[in-house]
């Protein structure tokens, strides 16, 4: 199952009541994140929550079951990407 509720952390009392389970894994995409807010991963979007919110979610989550797991995907910025490119133009690199 996936939370989608935005900052709406009332529904999400209610998601997290839908079972019985006590254990949760969190994935936390690092390009769903609003870019107004901060640019941390190859994609964007727009509108996306903010860090803070995720973290806020985060923290109620573990309020109501037990963090067995915290995933982070896609923490490269796109200034590495660009510099990755830009270096492997370099004849010395070849």
């Amino acid at each position: 199952m996936a939370y989608t509720g935005g900052d709406d952390l009332d529904g999400l009392d209610e998601w997290l009541g839908r079972d019985d389970k006590k254990h949760v894994l969190i994935h936390f995409d690092l390009d769903v994140l609003n870019p107004e807010d901060m640019v941390a991963a190859v994609g964007v979007v727009p509108g996306g929550p903010t860090l803070d919110e995720v973290i806020a979610v985060i923290n109620k989550t573990t309020l109501l079951k037990t963090l067995a797991a915290l995933t982070i995907a896609e923490p490269m910025p796109r200034i590495a990407l660009r510099l990755r490119d830009a270096f492997s133009k370099l004849e010395v690199f070849k």
